[in-house]
C-alpha cells in the first residue's frame, strides 16, 4: 500500500452507519478525520471511541448553504495537511477486509473502485465480504462513468492541485463537488482499481443532509 494514508470522512447524522463502517476502515489507514458539525455529539461519540480525531465546522450551512460538504472538506485538508496520500471516504462505505492498496502507487493518478450497493443495511450477513459479489453495482459502474466522492484516493503532489481550492466550495449542497473536484483530471489518469467496495444504504439520497431512515444495526 502506499507508505502512508490520512482518511478524511465526513459524517453528520451518521453515527448509525459510522459505528458499523469506521471500525472496519480504520485498520486500514494511518489516521482518520471525522468531520462533523458543531451539534452533532453522537458522531464525535462514536468517532472517540474507535480513536478516530474529530473536526467540527459550521462550514456545511455558512453563507446559507443547506448541506455545502465540499467546504468543510476543503478545511479538512488544512487540518490534516496537505502532503501525501489522502483519502476521501463516505461514511457509509466499507472497504474489503483484505483490501490491498499497493496497486493505488501512482501520485498523478485519482483512484476510485466501483462499488456494490447494500440498500436494505439492517441485512448484516452482507457485510460478509464473500457476499457482495451477488449485490447491486452502484450508477457508476452501470450507465456512467463518474468517479465519485463516496472513494477518492489521491496524493497532494499531483499535478491537478497545484492550485487551491482542491474541492468545489461553492455548492448549496453535497452535490456537484466531489466532481468538480475529479474533473480536474485527465480522463487517462482516472484508474478503477481491482477491488470493489461495499456502501451501506441508499444511495444519491443525502445531497441536502441526511433524509434517509436511520438504521437499527
Amino acid at each position: 500500500m502506499p507508505v502512508s494514508i490520512k482518511a478524511i470522512t465526513v459524517s453528520v447524522n451518521y453515527d448509525d452507519l459510522l459505528r458499523v463502517t469506521l471500525p472496519r476502515m480504520k485498520s486500514h489507514f494511518d489516521s482518520i478525520l471525522v468531520v462533523t458539525d458543531n451539534k452533532d455529539r453522537a458522531t464525535h461519540r462514536v468517532a472517540e471511541k474507535y480513536g478516530a480525531a474529530v473536526y467540527r465546522t459550521d462550514a456545511f450551512y455558512r453563507h446559507g448553504a443547506v448541506f455545502n460538504k465540499g467546504l468543510a472538506i476543503e478545511e479538512a485538508f488544512d487540518q490534516i495537511g496537505r502532503r501525501g496520500w489522502i483519502l476521501l471516504v463516505d461514511a457509509d462505505i466499507i472497504l474489503p477486509p483484505d483490501v490491498d492498496l499497493s496497486e493505488c502507487d501512482d501520485p498523478e493518478r485519482l483512484y476510485s473502485p466501483y462499488r456494490r450497493l447494500l440498500k436494505c443495511p439492517s441485512d448484516l450477513t452482507y457485510l460478509d465480504h464473500q457476499s457482495w459479489s451477488t449485490l447491486e453495482r452502484g450508477p457508476e459502474g452501470t450507465r456512467n462513468d463518474e468517479f465519485a466522492g463516496y472513494f477518492q484516493l489521491f496524493h497532494a503532489d499531483a499535478t491537478p492541485l497545484k492550485v487551491k481550492p482542491w474541492y468545489g466550495i461553492g455548492w448549496r449542497t453535497a452535490g456537484g463537488c466531489d466532481s468538480e473536484f475529479w474533473w480536474k483530471w485527465d480522463r487517462e489518469k482516472l484508474t478503477r482499481p481491482s477491488f470493489e467496495v461495499l456502501h451501506v444504504g441508499q444511495p444519491n439520497r443525502n445531497w441536502k443532509g441526511r433524509v434517509t431512515p436511520r438504521v437499527q444495526l
